[in-house]
């Protein structure tokens, strides 16, 4: 499998790729220097495409945040996070 990742700038423009070349299946991580990015608190996604051969493979993504609260709301637990907000607790795949 060969995997690329695209980091993409507020507009939706991509803003730097780093080819991550063959990869295994399963979780696997990543760690981008966001720089002056991450100072001026722009805020920045990513795209990760992966190919198996010639074949397009469909990645899961995951990504880190930080829980600020937990909270009720009608009847299913839901997190605050950091960066992405509100999430319910069943989109969550682990707690570190």
């Amino acid at each position: 499998q060969t995997v690329k990742l695209e980091i993409l700038g507020p507009a939706g423009n991509v803003i730097d790729t780093q080819q991550l070349g063959a990869q295994g299946s399963g979780r696997q991580t990543f760690s981008w220097n966001a720089g002056a990015m991450a100072a001026d608190g722009a805020e920045v996604k990513y795209r990760i495409t992966a190919a198996n051969g010639t074949k397009a493979v469909t990645p899961t993504l995951y990504t880190h945040d930080k829980v600020d609260a937990v909270y009720s709301e009608n009847g299913s637990l839901k997190l605050n996070l950091e960066h992405l907000g509100p999430v319910d607790y069943t989109a969550v795949s682990s707690v570190n």
